[in-house]
């Protein structure tokens, strides 16, 4: 910008000094990188998966739990809904290993469980290929959350016992072994 026209020591000495001349230095926002996942400090079932965006497959599933037929094509499309919610719940996970490695080593990941760290974090990325339990676990974690997020989303849910539990976390566990790769 220039002040003072075409006597600029009229305003005044410093102005005099820069003939006029004031140079400005551009003030926009600074762009931020948006997450969509926010990093699990305690617990990624809680704090990474919400709830309402599972609402209509657990509406689907609920629906096809409810019928009174059993046959053959209703248990695999209970499967296939049960296998669509794994694969978001997956994505999610996929999203999170995107951030850069070790980022749960920090003192505000120190709650979180080892096994989650393992399964998130691609530092731990040895870890996840040589050991096996952490696997179990995970797995045990989603049927627990898969049955706790369908009960408490849907009215009038079925009881579901050790037995439905067990079956999903096998079911899990077969969605896991097919997804070895990427897992």
């Amino acid at each position: 910008m220039a002040y003072g026209g075409t006597q600029p020591q009229n305003i005044s000495v410093l102005n005099s000094q820069n003939a006029g001349r004031a140079y400005l230095l551009p003030s926009i926002p600074p762009v931020l990188e948006k997450r969509n996942v926010k990093l699990p400090k305690f617990d990624f079932f809680k704090q990474c998966l919400y709830r309402k965006n599972f609402q209509e497959s657990f509406k689907n599933l609920h629906k096809l739990m409810q019928l009174e037929i059993n046959n053959i094509n209703i248990r695999n499309a209970i499967n296939k809904v049960i296998g669509f919610i794994v694969d978001d719940v997956l994505f999610t996970a996929f999203k999170i290993r995107q951030y850069e490695s070790a980022w749960s080593m920090g003192d505000a990941y120190a709650n979180l469980p080892i096994a989650q760290k393992i399964w998130l974090d691609n530092a731990y990325q040895n870890e996840r290929l040589e050991q096996i339990e952490w696997r179990d676990e995970i797995s045990q974690d989603i049927a627990r959350w898969l049955l706790r997020t369908y009960k408490d989303l849907i009215y009038g849910a079925l009881l579901l016992g050790d037995v439905e539990l067990q079956k999903i976390n096998q079911l899990i566990t077969e969605l896991i072994e097919q997804d070895k790769e990427f897992f």
